[in-house]
Formats: structure tokens, sequence, C-alpha cells
């Protein structure tokens, strides 16, 4: 009895179809040996190390990087720092082995500054890079070189770092070839990291496209974002922790008229106005200077709709949707009234 076989193409087209269903693409790397290439191409497309056991049963598996299927590796997590440490600097390191590498999130409690961007450093083709760590010791010193070179970081940069983001963001600045990121998240917990977001938002004034930044309640002496040399800005997002904060929007009026793609404002407003009459009671709890700085405000984003048509969000946490929609309407009267802000009732936060 003759076997069938599909044309090659088929086949693989066969396996992309099964992308998403990791346990079909395991069988069909038992089902034929030519499949198993294009298998683990999904398979190891994204690779996450969560602890040390999980880094060991990588390497008793594939004890040869060379031949080991990190080269279809795309996208890499962290989400311990022990194999981070292990992946640099232990016995058979091998950090070095996944060469196609252009996103990687590390996830962690704690790490040495060092060991972070040794690991950056090792990813020749980085572009993506997510932080999310609670604190980063600094360890360098003055003499610090990692490397000739650096990673390209021409994708997304999501910065969460809630003590130690200076040091992250010296060590970017002081990479061999710069950084050149298209997007910037920055979660800012203290003045200071405000003054390291700004400094990302300088160096990658010729490339950034799209900036978020959400802030807890934040001096407005740490200085504020001048969009006006940001020239391919297409979309700002503004998460702010109470209607105090609306000064770090008004950055928003540093966009001129060079700025010929910018469409998108989103502001995002954690608030749980009582039951009270308004909009007189939003001037009142607000204090006379913040609601002055929302009719600035209000003002800054109808022109910016008036002259490029963007289109504005506001999401908003609230006791009763009708009590934050009319505190949204009482800051941003202009704007609501011709219909031009989304609103959302998005729960509490």
């Amino acid at each position: 009895m003759s076997r069938f076989r599909l044309p090659p193409e088929i086949s693989d087209h066969v396996v992309d179809l099964l992308h998403k269903e990791p346990d079909a693409l395991r069988m069909c790397c038992l089902v034929s040996k030519s499949w198993v290439s294009r298998a683990q191409k999904h398979l190891f497309r994204k690779v996450v190390f969560n602890s040390p056991s999980r880094l060991q049963a990588w390497r008793d598996t594939f004890p040869d990087p060379v031949n080991s299927p990190t080269n279809h590796t795309r996208s890499l997590r962290f989400t311990c720092e022990e194999p981070i440490r292990a992946a640099l600097f232990g016995k058979g390191a091998w950090s070095q082995s996944f060469p196609n590498v252009v996103r990687l999130k590390v996830w962690v409690h704690e790490i040495l500054g060092s060991a972070l961007f040794e690991l950056v450093c090792s990813l020749p083709h980085l572009e993506d890079l997510q932080i999310a760590i609670s604190e980063v010791d600094d360890d360098f010193d003055d003499n610090t070189i990692f490397s000739l070179t650096s990673p390209p970081l021409t994708g997304a940069l999501d910065l969460c770092v809630s003590l130690g983001m200076g040091s992250v963001v010296r060590r970017l600045l002081d990479l061999p070839n710069g950084i050149r990121f298209r997007k910037l998240e920055a979660t800012v917990d203290y003045e200071e990291d405000l003054r390291y977001a700004i400094a990302v938002v300088e160096e990658c004034s010729e490339t950034l496209e799209s900036i978020e930044i959400v802030c807890d309640p934040v001096n407005p002496r740490a200085g504020s974002i001048d969009f006006s040399e940001v020239i391919n800005l297409k979309d700002v997002a503004f998460g702010l922790a109470g209607p105090e904060d609306v000064w770090i929007a008004m950055a928003l009026e540093t966009i001129t008229s060079k700025h010929t793609d910018f469409r998108k404002v989103s502001i995002t407003i954690q608030i749980n106005p009582p039951n009270i009459d308004y909009p007189d009671y939003v001037r009142k709890a607000v204090g006379e200077r913040v609601y002055r700085q929302w009719m600035d405000l209000d003002r800054v984003l109808f022109q910016l709709w008036e002259s490029k048509k963007i289109y504005a969000k506001v999401i908003f946490s609230a006791g009763e949707v009708g009590d934050g929609l009319e505190y949204v309407v009482a800051l941003l009267p202009e704007m609501t009234k011709r219909g031009l802000v989304d609103l959302v009732d998005d729960g509490y936060v």
C-alpha cells in the first residue's frame, strides 16, 4: 500500500495553523521527522525560565546549545533571578546561545544591575525590553564595560522599577550603540523616576512614536515632558493617580504643528467621588489651582482636536457611573460637550 505524502509547502502550512496549539505541535514532532523543525519554530518561539529547576531541565534536554532549538526563540522571559545568574555566570553558561531573541522580559523581585545588563548585551538582536523589578542593586563601578557593542533596542521599552530606576536608565544611556526605542511605557513612583523617564524621551526623541506614563502622585517640581522635539509622536497616554496630577498631562501643550501624525490621547484617572452636587463640588474638591489646570488641559485637548482631529479617551474609576461621568464632565467641559471624549467606567481601581 502506497503512503500518501503532502507536498512540503502544504505540510508546513498545516503546522503553521497549529501555532497556538502546543499539544498538537508536539504530536506533529512524533508523526513526522520532517515536521520537527517546523513545529519547534512555534514551540520554542517563547521561552520562560521561572526557576533554577526549569533551567537545569533545559540544559539536560539540550546539552549542546549549538544544536538546541534556541535559534527559534524570539521572546525570552525570566521570572526569578537565579536562572539569570546561572545563565550568565554558571557552569556552561549559555546566555549567548539565544541568537535571535528580539524581546526580553525580566520580572523579578531583586537583581544585580550588572547581571541585568550582561543579559541585555548578550542578545545581539534585542529590540523590546520589559523590566518589572522591585529593586535593582546598583553594583556597577565606573570601569564596568560589558561589551564593545550593544543590541539595537529599537522596539518598546517598558520600565516598572520600584527602587533603582536610575541605575537602569543610566546604564541604558551608556550603552555603546545608544537606544532608539519607538515606544516607552514607564511607571513613575518617585520624582527622580519621572526625571529618568524624561531622559529616555530626550534620548529617543527622533524615534519615539508612542509614550505612556503612569504616575503615582509626584511633585510637579520633578519636571515635565517636552514633546516638541519628539517629532514622530503619534499617541500619548497618561495614567493619573488623581485629578491633582493633571500638571503632567499639560505636556500635551508642547505638541506642535510639526507632529503631523499625532492622533490619539488617552487619560486614565483614578477617582472615587462622593455623591454630592456637581460641578460646583468638583471645583471645591480639587482646589482652585488644580481646577484651572484642568480648564487649561480642556483647552489644549480641544485645540489639538481642531488642528489634528485627535481621539481622546478618559477612563475613570468611580463609585457610581453617573458620579464619575459628572466628575469628568466638570473637568473637561468643552471636550465632553462636543462629544470628543470617550468616557468609560472602569470600576474600582
